[in-house]
């Protein structure tokens, strides 16, 4: 398939409550701009329709020929497969689902897409998510470090960081009084705050790194390595001393795990996630559609974050979402509208179920 080149086709344009909508590893919000004019529907039209001129670009004419012959082809070779991310994408910046890209994911999954869930989260809210959403597809949780068959298993694989490395990442985020969150199995660790009882937190939830967790997920440490109660599958730090600092430490130990950087809306720095070096998305990716029989010709994948490229490179169609940052627009197909302007329900309709009866 012809990629778009860049600047063309750059459309820049979540009401269900549960503490799981809160404890992601953060969002990226994306700018308030007009909504989406979904009646249309050639892509320059859209383009149009929502405050662009026909011919916006970076200095050439859109070609609708090329768009059009692109949608014939969904049309006449479907996607099978949608592989979506939730903080930045599913989820607007209030950390809620987008509405209608619920319904939209809900709406595919009745016509026989596969709908699977890639994100950073890990497994138990992920799981909660898709109970709630009627989904029961594959999901890819941690970044890559576990994948599932569906909600209720089994699982297909499961990675983690060699002890010896996370012991060493902990032990300088506690010489410098530094907070992380550390994943060890189904629980989320949490070095302790001023006035923090230790201990599993019980009968409330907490602000921590992550947002808002279920409380039966949360356990507080008094230091960081105490956490380490066995090969943790992530380790996250938000300081901006400490991502630097962190990030050098885990250069140090590429062939045992791999470093992710997070960066907020501005380009300010947000959070530092250290996984296990076979955890990405995108060989997630290949795993589950291999599993599923799904060449990947056949998969669309849609993401803000320069995680999400991986993915991107594994799928046939990539979108990027309008607020994600010019490297990440930049490896996609193609740019959809924003986090806050239902992004993932246009993606679903330009390319999964436009030609679907």
């Amino acid at each position: 398939m012809t990629k778009l080149q860049s600047g063309e086709c750059r459309h820049e344009t979540k009401q269900m409550q549960s503490s799981f909508f809160q404890d992601g590893h953060g969002s990226e919000n994306g700018s308030q701009l007009k909504p989406c004019h979904e009646h249309v529907d050639s892509l320059s039209e859209c383009l149009t329709g929502c405050g662009y001129p026909a011919d916006y670009r970076s200095g050439n004419k859109v070609e609708d020929g090329i768009i059009q012959d692109q949608m014939q082809m969904y049309e006449e070779n479907p996607i099978r497969l949608f592989s979506v991310d939730l903080d930045g994408t599913l989820f607007r910046s209030d950390g809620l689902p987008a509405t209608e890209g619920v319904r939209m994911l809900q709406a595919a999954a009745q016509a026989g897409v596969r709908v699977v869930i890639n994100t950073t989260r890990n497994a138990v809210g992920v799981r909660q998510l898709c109970t709630q959403l009627g989904l029961s597809d594959p999901m890819i949780c941690t970044n890559g470090a576990q994948v599932f068959a569906s909600p209720k298993g089994p699982i297909w694989a499961s990675y983690t960081i060699p002890m010896g490395v996370a012991r060493a990442i902990a032990q300088l985020a506690d010489r410098n009084g530094w907070e992380m969150s550390i994943s060890v199995g189904s629980f989320s660790y949490l070095r302790q705050r001023p006035g923090q009882p230790l201990g599993p937190v019980e009968n409330r939830s907490i602000e921590g790194l992550e947002g808002r967790q279920s409380t039966s997920q949360l356990v507080i440490v008094s230091a960081n390595e105490e956490a380490l109660v066995a090969e943790p599958k992530r380790m996250i730090l938000h300081e901006p001393d400490a991502i630097t600092a962190a990030r050098e430490l885990a250069a140090q130990y590429s062939q045992a795990c791999r470093a992710e950087t997070y960066y907020e809306p501005d380009g300010s720095l947000h959070s530092l996630c250290i996984f296990p070096v076979r955890a990405d998305k995108g060989t997630a990716l290949r795993l589950v559609a291999g599993k599923l029989d799904i060449p990947l010709g056949k998969v669309l994948a849609i993401g803000d974050n320069p995680n999400d490229m991986p993915m991107f490179a594994a799928a046939g169609t990539s979108v990027a979402m309008g607020n994600a940052p010019p490297e990440v627009k930049g490896s996609a197909t193609v740019v959809g509208p924003t986090n806050d302007d239902e992004g993932v329900a246009w993606a679903v309709r330009r390319f999964v179920l436009k030609g679907r009866s």
